[in-house]
This record gives structure tokens, sequence and C-alpha cells, in this order.
């Protein structure tokens, strides 16, 4: 049985909350032929849905590619293999600097939900410390209506999350496999939604902005998504 849904959105384009994608490209073949075919799969379902929303899709490793800079949901195209790579190192904290840097300013009072993708530990960031990162972190953070994830398949990757002030609710250890990266998928997935105004009776109680993500089931976000879908995706 599906769950009421309860659908609260109004977003007018000038409100479009911006989702914002950054991808390690310095990953493995493997992780790059699995990841692709998920990430298409999750942008076809967020262009299905009705309202405005803008998307960034940045690939970082000792540089910072955009494939999609604030562009609108629905002129997204699918990812391919053109911006990775297997020969750069995880720059992890320049990759986020220099992300927040390029898009702030299109970001002022926008609701803006952030996902960092990557396999490997930190190494060869010069231009962004840890302390600098977590300044920039917390001065959005503060603002609530910034939502940043960490998925990564590298334990010390989620000590650096926590050093950076990230939410330990949303640092999350997935298998850089292809349950691991799904599963990374169907979180943020279901974390759009949310963030995009479309609810369910979860999601729209207290429980929700207490809920930690590294323990909800993958059955019960598998039913959540069923609902939202069968509501809102024509």
């Amino acid at each position: 049985m599906i769950t009421p849904c309860i659908i609260k959105n109004e977003t007018h384009e000038q409100d479009a909350p911006e989702i914002i994608c950054l991808i390690d490209s310095s990953g493995s073949p493997s992780f790059q032929k699995t990841f692709i075919p998920y990430f298409n799969a999750f942008l076809k379902t967020q262009q299905a849905l009705p309202s405005p929303a803008k998307m960034s899709i940045a690939f970082f490793d000792n540089q910072l590619r955009f494939a999609n800079e604030s562009t609108p949901l629905h002129e997204i195209m699918p990812l391919s293999g053109n911006y990775f790579s297997t020969v750069g190192k995880t720059a992890l904290l320049d990759g986020i600097g220099r992300t927040i840097n390029a898009l702030k300013a299109t970001m002022k009072k926008k609701q803006v939900i952030m996902a960092i993708f990557t396999h490997g530990q930190e190494s060869g960031s010069w231009e962004f410390s840890t302390k600098r990162i977590s300044k920039m972190l917390h001065k959005r953070l503060q603002k609530k209506h910034w939502q940043i994830f960490l998925f990564t398949a590298n334990q010390a990757t989620i000590l650096n999350g926590l050093q950076l002030g990230i939410n330990p609710r949303y640092c999350i250890y997935v298998d850089e496999g292809n349950e691991g990266l799904l599963w990374a998928l169907t979180l943020f997935e279901y974390a759009c939604f949310v963030k995009r105004h479309y609810h369910t009776l979860f999601s729209e109680s207290p429980l929700y902005h207490k809920a930690d993500f590294n323990t909800l089931s993958y059955s019960f976000i598998q039913q959540e998504l069923k609902t939202l879908k069968a509501y809102n995706i024509k």
C-alpha cells in the first residue's frame, strides 16, 4: 500500500532550488562504468518532476571541470565518460572550495542541496585547507537552507567530512561497487525530492530532520520513493 503523500510544492522559477553534484573524476574505470547509468537514472527522475530546479555538475581531481553550471534541470544532458580521468589526485578540499566560489553568486538565498561523491582520500589539494573549507561550509550550513551529503568508499574521508563540519547524519560510507553507488544515489534522490518540497508523511514530520541517513533501510527508502513517484510523476 502506498502511504498518502502531502503535496506542498509551489516553487516559482526565481526560487528554484539548486542541486549541486561534485563528483570525483579520478575514479577507476569500474567506478565510472557503474556510476554513470545510476546517475543518469537519478537525473531522469528529477527531470520528470513538474516544479523548477537548477543543477550544477562538477568533476574534480587536481582540477575542477563543470559539465553544467546552475543550469535549468530540464536542460541537463545525461552524463558520459568524457569528464572522468584515471590519472589525477583526489583534491577534495580544492574541489569543494572551487565549486562554492564558482557558484556563490547564483546561490544567494536559495535552497541548496549538495552531494559529494568520492572513492578516495583527500590528496593533492593546495589552494584550500581543511580550516578554510570548514569555515566556508559552516557559514552556509548556519543559514539552514543548505544541506550537504558526503558519499565515500573511504573511511578516512568520513573523518574528513566530520572535520569539515558536514553533519554526521549525512556523511555516508558506501561500497564502491554496484550496490554501494546505487544506494548513494537512491538516498540522494530521496533527499532531493524533499528539498524540492515533495513530501511523504515521514518527510513532513520532525522525524525526517532528525533521521540518520546511515541507518535508514533500503526497503524503507524504496517505499518512500515509490510514494513520491506515484503522486508526482505522470
